[in-house]
């Protein structure tokens, strides 16, 4: 009876165990479920989103928890099952396309591949055979993986294009036909520009947008250079393109850039606001970010301080007054005083002033400023003198500077002369004068010595005095410690 009582006792056991063995899978490919699996050694890089190891390599498998997102030990009965081929083989490699050669270490859990492919290593529940999940790793070669090193984080990095007539408007970059533009990277987080990464290139088709310009529509006329940085738009279109690794060409998309390009008539449209009526009210209003503002002054008119003041808050904008043969042209980036108002008269004589006192120019050309003093900041100053003088073509003048508390022309370089025009650059208005001759007995601008460790007083002893002072002074100590002695030995 007891006997019986027993044997009942192991069937209710072991029926028992049989009927919870279903449940205790069901834990154990819930808990794998929650877990996501890489491969990790010593040369594994991710490079645009995907990891490239050494051919050669032994890599690990390891696992991580999906709700923290900590490394977790793997299960016991997970392993690498097999190493399959994607259906999209790369072959630009030699030996890619042929059967990966691979070996799976005792535990399972450790895998080294001979070859050089872009592989999905699968991981499957021992027991079970179940797939769980798959793993993508490229093996590269020495040569290869070396390229991909300077490329590493490129995928962090913000793309554009930029070029001396790149403009912004509603969030859209703008630009001329026959502009030839260069790829750049600035950080995302501190939105600072920063090196073009090693490999990184312009890659893509372009895409045309609708617009009523006659030749959109056409074939799109672009010219990308050997560097794949560069690039020339040699016709009126919206062109988006993909910045990618060119090491890699799998899965390398790092971003994107755009730009329109539009003919002259269009850009200026976009970037040129004309002020007929120069008033102050209407000048303010019509200067803004990326903007040429054109002033069309009725007469030598004084520019007022809010004019310059708005001019320097704006980002790349550009102020131009034209006054009949005379044309100033501001930056906003060149800025730098707006505490005076602007005076935009200008004498022009082929004889020199009165209050000049050296005769010893006998072929100039003397300009006189209405301002005197500083201007708002650089300016160029475009003046036509006619041809009279200096006559057709183009040559190279001198200019000077009359210093009227010296009396004397100082030197300040040479400016062009173009059919009767010449440009000047500019922070400073007083009296100049313009000569093919140069001038001998001109002085060069005297300037204040900079300050600087050479030539800056020091107010502070010389170590060398110092030490004669201390020598002097531990002399005379000894001597009289000396006759101290004597005269006491004396008495």
């Amino acid at each position: 009876m007891k006997n019986l009582k027993k044997f009942s006792i192991l069937v209710i056991g072991i029926f028992l165990l049989v009927m919870m063995l279903p449940i205790t899978q069901s834990f154990a490919a819930e808990d794998l479920s929650n877990l996501s699996f890489n491969l990790e050694g010593d040369n594994i890089i991710e490079v645009c989103r995907q990891l490239y190891a050494k051919a050669g390599d032994t890599l690990t498998l390891v696992a991580y928890n999906d709700e923290t997102g900590e490394k977790v030990q793997v299960p016991e009965n997970v392993v690498i099952s097999k190493v399959e081929l994607p259906d999209s083989e790369n072959k630009e490699d030699e030996d890619y396309g042929k059967e990966p050669e691979y070996i799976i270490d005792e535990t399972g859990t450790k895998i080294t591949v001979n070859t050089k492919q872009d592989l999905y290593y699968r991981v499957a529940n021992k027991e079970s055979g179940e797939i769980i999940d798959t793993i993508s790793v490229v093996t590269v070669s020495e040569e290869k993986y070396n390229k991909l090193i300077p490329t590493i984080g490129a995928e962090n990095l913000e793309y554009r294009l930029e070029g001396e007539n790149v403009v912004e408007f509603d969030g859209h970059y703008y630009t001329k036909v026959g502009d030839t533009l260069t790829l750049v990277a600035y950080n995302e987080t501190t939105g600072e520009k920063v090196p073009l990464p090693e490999n990184i290139i312009m890659n893509g088709t372009g895409s045309l947008e609708s617009s009523t310009d006659e030749d959109y529509g056409n074939p799109i006329k672009i010219e990308l250079d050997e560097t794949g940085t560069k690039i020339t738009f040699n016709s009126k279109h919206s062109i988006s393109y993909n910045v990618v690794n060119a090491v890699t060409n799998i899965n390398s998309t790092v971003g994107g850039v755009s730009m329109t390009a539009v003919s002259e008539e269009k850009y200026r449209e976009l970037t040129v606001n004309e002020v007929t009526e120069p008033t102050t009210e209407n000048i303010l209003s019509a200067i803004a970010d990326y903007k040429t503002t054109i002033v069309t002054l009725n007469s030598a008119d004084a520019i007022d301080t809010e004019v310059f003041e708005k001019l320097q808050n704006c980002e790349k904008a550009t102020l131009q007054l034209n006054l009949g043969n005379i044309t100033w042209e501001f930056k906003s980036s060149d800025i730098t005083k707006t505490d005076s108002m602007l005076a935009t008269g200008i004498q022009i004589s082929t004889e020199k002033f009165e209050y000049i006192k050296p005769n010893d120019i006998n072929d100039g050309l003397f300009i006189e400023f209405a301002h005197d003093g500083k201007l708002p900041g650089k300016a160029e100053i475009t003046i036509y003198v006619g041809t009279e003088k200096y006559g057709e073509g183009q040559k190279d003048l001198n200019l000077y500077y009359y210093n009227d508390i010296t009396a004397q022309y100082e030197e300040m370089g040479t400016v062009k002369y173009n059919n009767g025009n010449v440009t000047l650059s500019l922070d400073h208005c007083s009296t100049y004068v313009l000569t093919e001759q140069k001038l001998e007995s001109s002085e060069s601008p005297v300037k204040e010595p900079e300050k600087n460790e050479e030539n800056e007083k020091d107010e502070t002893p010389k170590t060398g005095v110092n030490n004669v002072y201390i020598a002097v002074a531990v002399t005379l100590v000894a001597i009289s410690v000396g006759s101290i002695v004597l005269i006491k030995k004396n008495k």
